[in-house]
């Protein structure tokens, strides 16, 4: 807008200037009595046509610099397009099957721990010798990569990711990891460690001691009718299975009904997956069985944990 004033300023000071202002001689000729030469019309026509290109090449030069300035605004300019949308909430080009393929397969094969934050991202893991030791126990427990399946790409967690199944095995496949990528703020991408881990903090030997601890899981999550102990009155407590791949047991997580973290809980069993995942927040009630725990935050809709718990969402 401010534009648009300058260049009306601008026509209208020219305009002036053309048909004779305030500070033109026209206003001193009756006083000196001169009297003006007759033009000739010749001469006149050329002065009109050289102020009328000299009008038109002014205006015609800030219409340029007012429309090129918003155009370029519109079209992404590097100068007038702010930068503050973060990496999560942009859509990415898609990694593709090759180039996922080629990240996991680098990402298990690397035991250089310089070269582990390349790979994984750097918010889901601590010391880099930690993914190192955590990928040896891997093998030396499941086998093997046998083979890897390509899943596409998917969006959770607010996020844009890639997934990719990792069969694990000797003789043949019998244990599988899911491996989840997702864009990094350098535009890279790369797994989420504690997702392809599963890790459970402290690990679950400790959470199944029986010792009152709080714990974070990550399990899949079904609806289950099991009320006993603490958890007896259904009328106040609503019951999940909670299955993990690295525990034999079923195990019972509970929230209060019509709580946030019941909300949560049930917005995942909502979504069009043949398996829920979840990480959960969980504390040990000591009156209880080992195997029962109630849940206090619902922190991801996945294994990966998003920018903030997905029970604090309305």
């Amino acid at each position: 807008m401010n534009d648009e004033l300058s260049m009306r300023a601008k026509r209208s000071s020219l305009a002036l200037e053309i048909q004779g202002g305030p500070n033109s001689n026209h206003g001193n000729r009756k006083r000196h009595h001169v009297r003006p030469e007759k033009p000739n019309k010749a001469s006149l026509l050329g002065w009109n046509i050289v102020f009328g290109v000299a009008a038109m090449s002014i205006i015609f030069v800030f219409v340029i610099m007012y429309f090129g300035k918003h155009r370029s605004g519109s079209l992404g300019s590097n100068v007038d397009m702010p930068a503050e949308l973060p990496a999560a909430s942009a859509a990415p080009e898609p990694l593709g099957e090759m180039e996922t393929l080629r990240i996991v397969r680098e990402a298990l094969a690397n035991r250089d721990p310089e070269r582990v934050a390349g790979y994984f991202a750097p918010s889901s893991f601590g010391d880099p010798m930690d993914v190192i030791r955590t990928l040896d126990g891997i093998k030396a427990r499941d086998g093997r990569v046998m083979g890897m399946s390509w899943l596409g790409g998917n969006f959770s967690n607010n996020r844009h990711i890639e997934e990719l199944v990792v069969n694990f095995g000797e003789k043949e496949a019998t244990a599988n990891r899911l491996a989840q990528l997702y864009p990094q703020a350098d535009g890279k991408w790369r797994i989420d460690f504690a997702s392809f881990a599963r890790t459970a903090s402290p690990p679950w030997p400790e959470i199944l001691s029986g010792e009152r601890l709080s714990a974070r899981v990550r399990v899949f999550v079904y609806r289950e009718n099991y009320y006993n102990r603490d958890f007896a009155d259904d009328s106040r407590w609503q019951c999940y299975a909670l299955v993990s791949p690295d525990v034999d047991e079923i195990l019972y997580g509970y929230v209060l009904r019509s709580s946030r973290q019941e909300k949560a809980l049930e917005r995942i069993l909502a979504l069009e997956q043949e398996f829920h995942r979840a990480t959960l927040d969980v504390e040990v009630h000591t009156a209880s069985s080992p195997h029962q725990f109630e849940i206090s935050s619902v922190l991801s809709e996945n294994w990966f944990i998003g920018d903030s718990p997905v029970d604090e969402e309305p």
